[in-house]
């Protein structure tokens, strides 16, 4: 017979191992559980910050492609402003060689042929590539005060290369307008480019493009004679040779 001992021991063990059994299984059962509600929860919060991300993407992606609309639109209007521009250039570049051509055709002519002009003092005389003439080639008293000055022909000539120079820029701006257009119709136009080309046009734009759109101006290309033509007039003769004023 087993002592009884022995036997309580027997059986204290072996319930004690079903306790443990039946704790073990039902912690793991908990630690299961648990796991799955963090696993569920885990994946609602996955589910919710990708809606919340796809939201944003597409919130960002109709803000762009209204920017990128509106891009378009301006785009439009600058470039509708520049035709505009160059078709003023063209009229006042026209009126402005008619009247250079009228003040030749008009001039003094010395027996060499060049046209000669005087200044509005009637003091001194220069001729047409702007060369200071001296007395004894020619007095201003030989030239009619009917014929042009010289001081109209330098503001005029001035008005030429400033119109001719607004035309350069106006056509530089204009293709300015179609890498613009270009970029914008590129799959991989990005917001950052996009801002990029807003600031460089709008700082690009030239002053006739500005007052074709109805901006305005600081300067006006008709604001009369420059410093330039003002400092031809303050030349002063060099011994032995006439000085030159600014070439044409």
């Amino acid at each position: 017979m087993e002592p009884l001992i022995q036997k309580t021991a027997r059986l204290e063990f072996t319930r004690r191992a079903e306790i443990s059994a039946e704790l073990r299984l039902r912690l793991a059962m908990e630690f299961g559980m648990r796991t799955r509600i963090e696993q569920d929860k885990a994946e609602k919060e996955k589910q919710l910050r990708e809606r919340a991300e796809f939201a944003a993407a597409m919130e960002m992606s109709m803000a762009f492609s209204k920017r990128v609309a509106d891009f378009s639109v301006k785009l439009d209007l600058y470039e509708t402003a520049a035709v505009d521009a160059l078709l003023i250039n063209e009229r006042d570049l026209k009126a402005v060689r008619e009247k250079i051509a009228d003040a030749m055709l008009k001039a003094h002519i010395l027996p060499d042929g060049r046209r000669v002009f005087k200044t509005e003092d009637g003091q001194r005389v220069f001729d047409e590539f702007g060369i200071e003439l001296d007395a004894e080639t020619i007095s201003p008293l030989q030239i009619d005060d009917k014929k042009p000055r010289w001081e109209t022909v330098l503001a005029d000539r001035a008005r030429e290369t400033a119109l001719e120079r607004s035309r350069s820029d106006i056509h530089t701006y204009l293709d300015k307008v179609d890498h613009a257009r270009e970029r914008k119709a590129d799959p991989g136009f990005s917001p950052e480019e996009l801002d990029i080309l807003e600031k460089d046009l709008e700082a690009a734009k030239p002053a006739a493009v500005r007052k074709a759109l109805g901006e305005r101006l600081g300067d006006d290309l008709q604001a009369g004679p420059s410093s330039a033509t003002h400092a031809a007039l303050d030349v002063k003769p060099l011994p032995g040779n006439a000085p030159s004023a600014p070439q044409f």
